[in-house]
């Protein structure tokens, strides 16, 4: 009676696990690809007196199509800092960029988001010293076209900051 008892748990173990396999390889992709992909950055000075800089980023971020890229910026420096993103290029790291990222692409590089390359103040924020989470306040995000293809797609691109510049990586998957 006990080993058919336990056959039958084991069985129905077996099933369960098996379900739950077949779900994850079905829903996987929609759960835990379908979110939108967040890339903090932290600005900071090393001290009083020196310039704020970007001090923490992402050096690589992945986001699906159709998802939002949400650059989640925290400013540690004494004053408010204007942070823009732009210079979105194919290739690493081209000299003759302006480190005011005015330009949303560079080399010929595709436009890759829905919001319009054109509009500099969708890709910049004005953020104020010690800022407590708000996301309304500190949150820059872009949302990322669909149909740019069924291979992944990797582009760089510059984070501005009080005339320096930063250059992380960002992946799109399909």
């Amino acid at each position: 009676m006990a080993l058919r008892r336990d056959r039958m748990m084991l069985i129905g173990g077996i099933v369960i696990g098996a379900a739950a396999v077949i779900l994850a390889a079905v829903l996987g992709p929609a759960i835990v690809g379908g979110n939108d992909a967040e890339a903090p950055i932290h600005l900071q000075q090393a001290n009083s007196n020196s310039p704020c800089a970007v001090t923490v980023k992402a050096q690589i971020a992945r986001v699906r199509q159709n998802r939002k890229i949400v650059w989640e910026i925290a400013n540690y420096c004494g004053s408010q800092q204007v942070l823009t993103v732009g210079n979105f290029r194919t290739v690493e790291s081209p000299s003759d960029l302006p480190a005011n990222c005015e330009t949303a692409t560079h080399g010929g590089a595709a436009w890759l988001f829905q919001d319009d390359e054109n509009n500099v103040d969708r890709r910049r924020r004005s953020i104020n010293a010690g800022n407590p989470y708000d996301p309304k306040e500190r949150d820059l995000d872009l949302k990322v076209k669909q149909g740019l293809g069924s291979a992944p797609l990797d582009y760089y691109y510059d984070i501005c900051l009080g005339g320096t510049k930063a250059d992380p990586k960002l992946i799109i998957d399909p």
